[in-house]
């Protein structure tokens, strides 16, 4: 098994508030999940997290790269 990328293990602690959280490896990054919801994916050290049309502005607004 691959070992879990420091990055990952960061953002798991720093997220931990947020609910249960787990990291699944999937193709060659992770995906992030609160309370068994699919809310992120970790690509390259980099955090995608997924959004919806409110959300987004909010995520843009403090400073986040739409992609």
């Amino acid at each position: 098994m691959a070992k879990r990328s420091e990055y990952v293990a960061y953002l798991l602690e720093l997220l931990a508030p947020m609910g249960t959280l787990r990291a699944k490896a999937m193709f060659s990054g992770y995906g992030l999940y609160c309370d068994e919801i699919f809310f992120a994916i970790v690509a390259d050290d980099i955090l995608y997290i997924k959004t919806d049309a409110e959300s987004k502005a909010d995520f843009c607004k403090l400073g986040s790269v739409d992609v």
